[in-house]
């Protein structure tokens, strides 16, 4: 059976690595920008919870196509998002074509079968932080090799040919966020391939990577979204030593120790970018690409963008909303500041309303 798995990742990552050795002019490109957005949309309640995602990270491009890549179940929502969203064209310049792409939830395919049943007893595996969320970690990178399918027949369908040149740029991101900065055209140029762009994080939450958002030239972010499904699906690259545990040492993360040993879906990720693509890539955190997730409706998760404007103590403090710091049950990255990680602030609260 492992062979068979074995095989099935190998044909998957053959068909996922093709790299332009050439970067061509930007005028080449038919379309600037793919988009692939995917997971729930819990999130979102109004589709002015998605006017960030056009008025703030679209501005730097001329023309777009956005995928909303969703459960079935999902599917009516996120067609009516989209249908009251068109309204949003006039809040910018974009020339941009938005449409969903509703996806199973179903994990039936013998490869789906053979991953769920036989990763949590390889070395890796059995490390998995929660054996009942495994679906947590396979199901979003098939919907997002499904989305990466889909965006490379348009590719194809925009430039006539093979689709190299159908995007000068392709994003993987999440729907449920609300953006605060992006970085200019001028900036996105200067950025020359081979190079993947991620969202600043003070702090991630397992080791240096973020399963939220990346970006880059369309035929890295073709292996990226292709590519890591096909790493899971590998026994030799994923199920081993190399994506085991323990991860804090590596990246000086204050967690406990029974935290250290777990596996996340992160830690995978980040394997993943480090040996799983043929052709490596420069992983860069940008400070201008910036944003927060948020809850139903619109609610803030995290407060990782304060240091774009924040407001300030007279005594040189970067201050928190103080309503984040009552909010214990949602998430503490509400109060972890955009200017380094501090997770002691809570700490430092409690043990004030404790004495006064």
């Amino acid at each position: 059976m492992l062979r068979h798995l074995a095989a099935l990742g190998s044909l998957a990552a053959a068909r996922s690595l093709e790299s332009d050795k050439d970067v061509a002019p930007a005028s080449a490109y038919k379309r600037d920008l793919g988009v692939c957005m995917v997971g729930q949309l819990r999130g979102l309640c109004d589709p002015l919870d998605l006017l960030s995602f056009f008025q703030v990270f679209l501005k730097p491009f001329e023309t777009a196509d956005v995928i909303l890549a969703v459960p079935e179940h999902e599917c009516e929502t996120a067609q009516e998002l989209i249908s009251m969203s068109a309204t949003f064209a006039s809040y910018g310049s974009t020339d941009f074509i938005m449409q969903a792409l509703c996806l199973s939830e179903e994990l039936d395919a013998p490869e789906d079968i053979l991953w769920l049943e036989n990763f949590p007893q390889s070395e890796a595996g059995h490390r998995y932080f929660e054996f009942g969320r495994l679906r947590n970690t396979l199901l979003p990178a098939r919907h997002l090799a499904a989305c990466a399918h889909h965006l490379e027949q348009k590719a194809r369908q925009a430039d006539g040919g093979d689709g190299r040149f159908g995007y000068r740029w392709a994003a993987r991101m999440r729907p449920d966020v609300r953006w605060h900065s992006m970085l200019s055209r001028e900036e996105l140029e200067e950025l020359a391939p081979p190079l993947v762009l991620a969202n600043w994080v003070p702090m991630p939450i397992q080791g240096v990577v973020e399963d939220q958002f990346m970006m880059g030239s369309w035929s890295e972010m073709k292996a990226v979204m292709y590519g890591f499904l096909a790493f899971l699906m590998h026994p030799a690259k994923s199920w081993g030593p190399a994506a085991a545990p323990p991860w804090c040492v590596e990246h000086a993360a204050v967690r406990s120790r029974h935290t250290c040993q777990l596996l996340f879906t992160e830690n995978l990720l980040e394997t993943f970018l480090r040996q799983g693509l043929d052709t490596p890539l420069q992983i860069r955190k940008m400070r201008g690409l910036c944003f927060d997730k948020i809850a139903p409706c619109g609610i803030p998760r995290s407060n990782y963008c304060n240091h774009l404007a924040p407001p300030q103590h007279p005594n040189g403090f970067y201050e928190s909303d103080p309503e984040f710091y009552e909010q214990f049950d949602k998430d503490y990255f509400l109060t972890a500041p955009g200017i380094y990680a501090n997770l002691d602030s809570q700490l430092g609260v409690r043990l004030v309303r404790f004495f006064r």
